[in-house]
């Protein structure tokens, strides 16, 4: 937990937590407005290729599931992705999946994804609040900084396991600091669901650069080497037995294989760019962070806290929550810069949702060393979000416009959709179908052509 500022009473603490609920209420109304548009399956397509492929494995799943077949129940297709958030979206969705083109099938899994945004602030809240009832302003801010972000937006209303992976990856944070330096039942909580959040995207293991953090302290702390080590070993194993409980078809020689195939096209996927071949630093950053989540100026910010509270977290003893969120934040920052030649902004959420830690404990950190008076914790607050305010406002404006028009920014082609287009181009299609001549025979279709 950050240590805030106890030496002054936080003024009106009722209506700080008033304000932090009635925005929540907001976000989750906003949500549901933009999760329920854009939900004709002859059309989902043009709005994301993955979105149409991830509703094609909740249909195998359903089907596997009703006719008692176990090779098509995992046959899901996104080895990358846990098996388990599939079969959640499945199972939520499991009385629409029935119906050809059910709207409501589409759009749960949406709605899954805002939610576990919502649950992210809610520990990001609790993260900087402690246990505490009162809510400080940095919570309120670490809100409205977050918010600001186009790129939670659009990420919040995609059928994808980001949120999710994410919100595991906070518990499991939380709980991992709690240990302190420590092989408690704390520490192996927070094992527990560091595991669930690798079970559900491969992507969370890049959090094991907290779990070294934590040996690394602890080997500091004169810890004997045989207890790291044999505590070491039982951490792989209980992560491994996670991810293989939430990933049975891996225990079979054929889904072991789709699972190996697949994680090893993710991997030449980072590599080329998804086959289109390299890009450059600044495009991967551009496109990935500044378009979505910082401009340049707060990217340096929460890159240089991150560094100062790895370095922090050494010489002092102490909560070891600022240093595991520096290493992780710091680490990432690197390995998706230099190692993923990609500009794919949903890479970046998990770090995205812990930056406004680092800047809360900054803040608080200055005002306790230079006795600064807590009314005026405001300023550095507003001088942190201005930035987000003059680069995004224009796009999140344009985002809800967007959707009150009925019209979307594929997630493919970044261009700009309108539905009535859309449904008109797949009702031309349909007219196509109703040639006698086409009758028995083989059509291909390409997965970015609406089709009825």
């Amino acid at each position: 937990m950050i240590e805030l500022d106890k030496s002054v009473a936080i003024k009106k603490p009722d209506l700080l937590r008033i304000l932090f609920f009635t925005i929540l209420f907001l976000l989750i109304a906003a949500l549901i407005f933009v999760d329920i548009g854009w939900i004709e399956y002859s059309i989902l397509q043009s709005r994301s290729i993955d979105e149409h492929a991830f509703h094609r494995s909740l249909l195998n799943i359903h089907e596997g599931l009703t006719n008692l077949d176990v090779r098509q129940a995992f046959s899901f297709n996104f080895y990358s992705y846990g098996y388990s958030w599939f079969l959640m979206n499945s199972l939520f969705s499991f009385p629409f999946l029935g119906e050809a083109g059910n709207a409501n099938a589409i759009v749960i899994p949406r709605l899954l994804t805002s939610l576990f945004l919502v649950l992210s602030l809610l520990a990001i809240s609790k993260t900087i609040n402690g246990l505490k009832g009162k809510y400080d302003i940095g919570v309120i801010f670490a809100l409205f900084f977050i918010l600001s972000m186009p790129g939670i937006w659009v990420n919040a209303v995609w059928f994808h396991p980001d949120y999710a992976m994410s919100f595991f990856i906070l518990i499991s944070l939380y709980f991992i600091s709690k240990a302190g330096v420590q092989f408690n039942k704390y520490y192996w909580i927070g094992i527990l669901w560091f595991g669930t959040a690798v079970a559900i995207k491969i992507q969370a293991v890049t959090f094991s650069t907290v779990i070294l953090f934590f040996y690394v302290k602890n080997y500091f702390e004169k810890m004997p080497i045989g207890l790291l080590v044999t505590n070491g070993l039982k951490t792989v194993f209980v992560i491994l037995l996670i991810f293989i409980l939430n990933n049975a078809y891996i225990l079979h020689p054929t889904g072991f294989d789709a699972w190996y195939l697949s994680l090893q096209q993710n991997m030449l996927s980072n590599a080329t760019n998804h086959g289109s071949g390299t890009v450059s630093y600044l495009y991967r950053l551009d496109e990935a962070v500044f378009k979505n989540f910082f401009p340049p100026i707060t990217y340096l910010l929460v890159f240089s806290l991150s560094i100062y509270y790895i370095f922090d977290n050494f010489s002092k003893k102490g909560n070891m929550l600022l240093g595991y969120v520096g290493i992780y934040i710091a680490s990432n920052f690197i390995y998706l810069l230099i190692f993923v030649n990609k500009g794919w902004g949903h890479y970046y959420i998990p770090l995205v949702l812990l930056s406004p830690i680092l800047c809360v404990a900054f803040v608080n950190q200055i005002f306790v060393k230079f006795k600064i008076r807590e009314k005026f914790k405001i300023l550095p607050y507003l001088i942190i979000m201005i930035p987000n305010l003059v680069v995004f406002t224009t796009t999140n404006i344009e985002f809800f416009n967007l959707r009150i028009n009925n019209s979307v920014i594929s997630y493919d082609s970044k261009k700009i959709k309108h539905s009535s287009e859309e449904l008109g181009k797949a009702e031309e299609i349909e007219e196509i179908f109703q040639d006698e001549s086409l009758k028995g025979k083989i059509i291909l279709s390409s997965p970015y052509v609406n089709f009825p």
